[in-house]
């Protein structure tokens, strides 16, 4: 069997990360995609390509900041694409769309500390998505720079990873034209995108990537049987509650009885 190099696309719901894995597997439908800003990655898929002789594995994660998706549900998921990478990777692809939010920001750094190490950066490549003139190296470099001045947070990610790429993943929809021209501008995507990570495709396992795998599934098994016990705890509580209402309708049957007995005399 061949050797398997994994990459990992890993950012917002929307970036269009689901589409590159898509486009990287050279596959239309491996990976769901969603075509409004939702997201349909609920849970982490994973896809095949070869190129060169050299088998490499895709994993698409969830949606980082799914608002759709509980934070119970996303950690979950994590955990379980932690689980996944338990032998390593080569390339973490930060997918990024045409802004940078604050939860972006949040999450690169959360995944640079507990779930990563400091060489994080030495194996992450910034994918700017949806951008048209990616061929053109001089639109590029007028893109970053304008991504320096515009937000600075980002061009200082950008600066730490030492490397971002532009691609643009039209989506194959309209006239028979326009899809074998979008099919032709996902191609050269594709090939830029693959050029930019193969020289220093390099295995990076991080040291802590089993340990935060094995605690936060630990963490869910316990939290399902302290919710467990507790509904367990309430059901009981609900049926003393209803048992001493049937006690107090007794004793009132009772006390009425009474009442009536001492009114017959008996």
């Amino acid at each position: 069997m061949k050797n398997i190099k994994t990459h990992k696309p890993w950012f917002r719901t929307g970036s269009g990360k689901s589409t590159l894995a898509n486009v990287l597997v050279g596959k239309e439908k491996q990976f769901a995609v969603s075509s409004s800003s939702g997201s349909l990655t609920k849970s982490a898929q994973s896809g095949l390509f070869e190129e060169n002789g050299v088998l490499y594995q895709v994993i698409d994660t969830v949606g980082l900041c799914d608002t759709a998706m509980t934070k119970d549900k996303v950690l979950s998921e994590l955990a379980e694409t932690c689980r996944m990478l338990g032998g390593g990777l080569y390339r973490i692809l930060l997918v990024t769309g045409d802004r940078f939010t604050e939860e972006e920001k949040e999450m690169y750094y959360t995944m640079k500390e507990p779930i990563f190490d400091h060489k994080f950066v030495h194996y992450t490549t910034i994918i700017r998505t949806k951008f048209p003139s990616f061929m053109d190296e001089e639109e590029c470099k007028k893109e970053e720079e304008n991504l320096a001045k515009t937000n600075p947070e980002f061009s200082k990610i950008i600066k730490e990873c030492k490397d971002i790429v532009f691609a643009d993943n039209p989506p194959l929809k309209g006239l028979p034209k326009s899809i074998e021209a979008n099919k032709e501008v996902r191609e050269y995507s594709r090939k830029k995108i693959i050029e930019s990570f193969i020289p220093n495709c390099e295995k990076y396992t991080p040291p802590a990537l089993k340990e935060v795998s094995e605690k936060l599934i630990s963490c869910f098994m316990e939290k399902k049987k302290l919710e467990k016990g507790l509904k367990e705890v309430e059901e009981k509580e609900r049926r003393i509650k209803e048992l001493e209402y049937e006690i107090k309708e007794l004793e009132d049957v009772i006390k009425e009885m009474s009442r009536t007995i001492d009114f017959l005399g008996v």
